[in-house]
């Protein structure tokens, strides 16, 4: 089923933030979308959640360098 999250980050400084964990994300069977926020510091992720998890997205996202608060 298709679901979608907010999680909010820290770490985020650029645009070049924003792109690796845009890509970080797409890159992962299950995901749909990934749209980072630098303003906000956040990013909303659509994902079928029979496919994956919020700790393995959490997971992926602290793998690429960025805190999820």
């Amino acid at each position: 089923m298709k679901k979608l999250i907010n999680i909010s980050l820290s770490g985020l400084g650029c645009e070049h933030c924003v792109d690796t964990v845009n890509k970080t994300l797409s890159n992962i069977d299950g995901i749909y979308r990934a749209n980072t926020s630098l303003d906000d510091s956040n990013v909303e992720v659509e994902y079928d959640d029979s496919l994956i998890n919020f700790d393995d997205i959490k997971s992926a996202i602290e793998n690429a360098g960025y805190n999820v608060i």
